[in-house]
């Protein structure tokens, strides 16, 4: 660069960031909200603006910061051109395998067929609320690239349905997720490898996240950008770059994904120790590198973006570390009882038994030891999964939470089908039967799934046009504003009640529409029977109120605008006959 050009550019950052500073302090952040407020007229939540005044602040001068260490320092650019030449190394890895990343690719778009297909909103809450309003709000959860990215992805600032596409986009992010980890584990790409790694996208719970309509392109990216830092994993320079790069984009797009990079971790340094037999110092120094990568990327975002809430949050951000054993207990159990009497579990039981005795064949330190290692890696990791969930006061529990147990035991089965040893074929040959079955299994269940999706969507159009035909007989057109309160749901389908007896996950996965509060509301408004209003209903579940309707599917009571529905299901037997001909 010249003289002249540096100049300026020094001149110029260092005017970005004294303009910056004042925005760090409290005093400033409170008057720029006071001026929003003046031009909007409106009232905003102070406390987080003020937090992410300075956020953005820092983020800023870090980026110059950093832009200006590239272009004005030897070593600066030296790190910059080693990180661009490793890249260019994945991007020829791409090319040449990319047969079996279009393959891993197909294979999940096959196995999302049906749920394409049934284009059913995964919650109403979430998919309903944005068809309907178009909005974005992602940032109230911190996820800016969910917040920007759909700006791009939608073509809009007020989001638009474009899914499949969305879901199409998230298919790619999971398939080049899942061809990565084969390259992390095993090196050596095979059709078989490529089947083992499908748990990544197909496990139960990353279908829940692969449902959601606008929502599922930034969770399989938040995936994504977890496992990539390993790609590099004996190049630390750029291992720690990336690391402390894709964990802020991981922070910034779905924070659930938050366990990836914990197990990733512990897989690769114990694959390290024994079957590469790296050195005790080289494991012990890529152990820390984690372990201060992963803590403090997690512990600035946590301190610059997040504050304290000062209202009442499905998901608190609050850490305990009083909380992480019971969390677990409360996590695992959710798994075993989600997941109980299902192939999926077994299967995933004989990858847990696979990965052990793998350990013990492919192993160049004692055998035993090996052994002793791999239990120990799979008691420590599975809990991780959760990811920083298990320490916070208030976790999410939702399904879509449960993001990381599938990418888990995805590594697992490519890793078995690592054979190092040559006279460990016959293992080989039942690693590859044994996880072959279960990718079999998950494109079962998925395929079972979406078929139920467009059942209960089916189900809830029923319900829906029933209430609104009994809602339309007791509420006068009126310009005065209408409570309605919601108790009990509608339940689900015979179909899914069907799939839940076989599978208890499906339970948690398949939202069942016309729920308590909100959800039905939304609902309601989709099918053009209101418009919802800001601000708050009150609560008259036990007020005297006459009784308006009262059949087989909804009681509704109410007087003076005011309407609580009680959703019902006939309990009545039909006697079943025989056909009589004549």
């Amino acid at each position: 660069m010249k003289k002249q050009n540096k100049i300026i550019t020094l001149i110029f950052s260092s005017l970005i960031i004294l303009a910056l500073i004042p925005c760090l302090f409290p005093q400033i952040q409170h008057l720029a909200v006071l001026f929003v407020e003046k031009l909007k007229h409106d009232d905003i939540h102070d406390s987080f603006w003020m937090k992410q005044m300075f956020a953005f602040a820092i983020c800023t001068i870090f980026t110059i910061l950093a832009i200006n260490a590239v272009l004005f320092t030897q070593k600066g650019r030296k790190i910059f051109e080693h990180n661009i030449e490793s890249f260019k190394k994945i991007l020829d890895l791409i090319k040449d395998n990319k047969k079996y990343l279009f393959t891993i690719f197909l294979l999940y778009l096959f196995g999302y067929i049906t749920i394409f297909r049934a284009n059913f909103w995964n919650k109403a809450i979430d998919d309903l609320a944005r068809q309907i309003e178009g909005s974005r709000d992602w940032m109230n959860w911190y996820r800016y690239i969910s917040e920007i990215g759909s700006i791009f992805i939608h073509t809009s600032k007020q989001l638009i349905d474009i899914a499949p596409l969305t879901q199409v986009i998230a298919s790619f992010f999971v398939a080049l997720a899942s061809f990565f980890i084969i390259h992390i584990f095993n090196k050596k790409f095979t059709y078989f490898s490529c089947i083992a790694s499908l748990p990544v996208g197909l496990f139960p719970y990353f279908l829940s996240n692969l449902s959601y309509r606008y929502d599922s392109p930034y969770m399989a990216f938040a995936v994504l950008v977890s496992i990539v830092p390993f790609l590099f994993i004996e190049d630390k320079t750029t291992f720690i770059t990336t690391s402390v790069l894709c964990l802020f984009f991981m922070c910034t797009s779905y924070q659930s994904a938050s366990g990836i990079y914990i197990f990733m971790s512990m897989l690769c340094v114990f694959t390290m120790w024994t079957q590469d037999k790296k050195p005790v110092q080289e494991i012990l120094k890529t152990t820390l590198i984690c372990i201060l990568c992963y803590g403090l990327t997690l512990f600035v975002f946590s301190k610059i973006f997040i504050p304290k809430p000062d209202y009442e949050v499905y998901a608190d951000e609050a850490i305990n570390i009083s909380c992480l054993i019971p969390n677990t207990i409360t996590y695992i159990k959710n798994l075993l009882s989600q997941l109980a009497g299902t192939p999926i579990l077994y299967f995933s039981m004989a990858v847990f038994v696979l990965f052990i005795v793998h350990s013990f064949i492919n192993t160049n330190i004692n055998r035993l030891f090996s052994s002793f290692l791999s239990v120990l890696i799979l008691i420590i990791a599975i809990p991780f999964t959760f990811g920083s969930y298990l320490a916070l006061e208030k976790p999410l529990y939702s399904a879509r939470a449960f993001i990381g147990i599938g990418v888990f035991i995805g590594c697992l089965s490519v890793i078995v089908l690592s054979n190092k040893n040559s006279t460990s074929n016959k293992f080989l040959n039942l690693s590859k039967i044994l996880t072959f079955c279960l990718s079999w299994c998950l494109f079962a269940f998925s395929f079972a799934y979406g078929n139920a999706q467009a059942d209960q969507k089916d189900y809830i159009h029923f319900r829906t046009t029933l209430l609104l035909k009994d809602l339309s007989e007791v509420i006068e057109d009126t310009d005065k504003d209408v409570e309605l309160l919601f108790v009990s749901d509608i339940g689900h389908s015979r179909t899914v009640q069907n799939l839940i007896e076989v599978y208890p996950v499906a339970k948690e996965l398949i939202d069942i529409g016309l729920t308590p509060h909100r959800p039905s509301e939304f609902v309601l408004q989709s099918y053009n029977f209101c418009e919802l209003k800001a601000g708050t209903n009150t609560d008259f579940r036990k007020d005297d109120l006459p009784v308006l309707v009262d059949n087989q599917y909804n009681k509704i009571q109410g007087k003076n605008n005011k309407y609580l529905i009680t959703f019902k299901n006939p309990h009545f037997k039909v006697i079943r006959t025989r056909n009589i001909e004549g």
